[in-house]
């Protein structure tokens, strides 16, 4: 059976008009089971939308983070990197031409970072005038850029097994 378009838009709109009419009659008719079923699917979705959420901030945090030691580390002076153009200078790397992606970087993942970043004791945490605004800068400590660096040229520190050793075999007398 060959359908034309016409004919195709009439089946579908019939199939909305025959569910919309069944639901109307099911909401008129249990008006509180209905109300009680669309708060439940309403619940639902807020749930499942903030795992989303949260799954897509860890997986970003990583290199976020990453990202910002990698900054600070390149920072040759020692008047720090500000830490709202870190922010923003990270934002426009990841995401060039999406606001929204940039938007959920600066309002979920930053945060997070922020968070790292303070309780990092090889970063000096400071306030200075940039740009007539007195903002907070980031510094990381010189023996902490010149090891990151290295680690970064020489490629990523190798991760022994967890059930290597590298201390020698004590044997104990019984």
């Amino acid at each position: 059976m060959r359908f034309i378009p016409n004919e195709l838009f009439l089946f579908v709109l019939g199939v909305f008009g025959y569910a919309a009419k069944l639901a109307w009659h099911y909401i008129s008719n249990y008006t509180i089971a209905s109300i009680l079923i669309l708060g439940a699917c309403y619940i639902v979705h807020l749930y499942i939308k903030r795992k989303r959420r949260l799954a897509k901030t860890q997986e970003l945090f990583k290199s976020v983070l990453d990202a910002a030691y990698d900054r600070l580390a390149q920072c040759d002076n020692n008047e720090g990197y500000a830490a709202l153009m870190l922010r923003d200078d990270i934002g426009r790397d990841l995401y060039p031409t999406n606001q929204r992606e940039r938007a959920f970087l600066y309002n979920n993942v930053w945060p997070g970072v922020i968070v790292e970043v303070h309780s990092d004791n090889r970063v000096r945490k400071f306030r200075k005038e940039a740009n007539g605004k007195n903002l907070e800068h980031w510094d990381l400590h010189t023996q902490s850029k010149k090891g990151r660096i290295l680690r970064k040229s020489l490629g990523s520190t190798p991760k022994l097994d967890a059930g290597v050793s590298l201390a020698p075999a004590i044997s104990r007398d019984p």
